[in-house]
């Protein structure tokens, strides 16, 4: 997604080396979040928290669905359950979550609930089985499960000790874990703070809160995810939040919950 240019690109991966962009689309909102369904078919693209709209993209020809209207909100995080018909977004200013399903057979989105959440949140990150959400905001992070396709609910929130300004969640590859990362007690100390998931709408805090040495800043991007755990589930990798911070990967070695490496690539 390019924010300023009002457009999406369509990259060609199949030789990770030599990646090559395929063309651009332009959209009316100002595309920064981007989820696509779990068969790749579509791409689902939100903006910051100005503007109504959810834009819908059929990615194997590269053409848009249509640009769907939240009037209870302004949606600028979305994510799509494994079921590939759960698409939860995040409205910052309305303090709320919205579900919609997406029909798989033409990519039309319908509103089907919205959830109040807590104030100005960021993100919202969908375990792997599908089953359990984690909305992360400045203030907290709610904690939501679903159970059919348009059916969610929120079941409470994760009490994480001094947890502030979150920007991002990640699962490990089994769903069993969760990462969050923001700062503590609203300073520019940056840190991840640990998880289990413990069943459906199941999370609890572990009490493991992992510093992040080499990041300030406060600035930070709507949806856009900063954390990933590779695949054998034993590294996590976390991205600055923001463009007023260093040009810095953090690697967490999730064994010993200990900072391993940063990593400075070159501008």
């Amino acid at each position: 997604s390019s924010l300023n240019s009002q457009k999406v690109f369509f990259v060609d991966i199949s030789r990770p080396a030599a990646p090559r962009v395929l063309g651009s689309m332009n959209l009316s909102l100002y595309p920064e979040d981007i989820a696509l369904t779990p068969d790749g078919k579509y791409a689902l693209v939100t903006g910051p928290p100005f503007s109504s709209l959810i834009a819908s993209i059929h990615v194997p020809t590269r053409t848009l669905v249509g640009e769907f209207s939240v009037t209870s909100g302004t949606p600028s995080a979305v994510a799509v359950a494994r079921d590939g018909r759960t698409v939860l977004c995040a409205s910052f200013f309305s303090s709320s979550l919205h579900v919609l399903t997406i029909d798989p057979t033409n990519g039309q989105l319908a509103l089907r609930a919205d959830i109040p959440a807590t104030p100005m949140i960021m993100n919202v990150s969908i375990s792997p089985d599908g089953r359990t959400a984690l909305a992360i905001g400045f203030f907290g992070c709610d904690v939501l499960r679903i159970d059919a396709p348009g059916s969610v609910s929120r079941v409470g929130s994760l009490a994480l000790p001094d947890f502030s300004w979150g920007q991002s969640a990640a699962f490990t590859p089994k769903g069993d874990r969760a990462f969050l990362v923001g700062s503590v007690s609203m300073s520019n100390t940056y840190m991840v703070w640990e998880a289990m998931i413990q069943g459906p709408g199941q999370a609890v805090s572990t009490g493991t809160v992992i510093p992040l040495t080499g990041f300030f800043g406060y600035s930070a991007y709507f949806g856009v995810e900063t954390m990933a755990v590779e695949p054998l589930g034993r590294y996590l990798f976390v991205s600055n939040r923001g463009e007023d911070e260093l040009n810095r990967l953090a690697v967490v070695d999730l064994a010993s919950a200990s900072q391993a490496e940063s990593i400075d690539p070159a501008s």
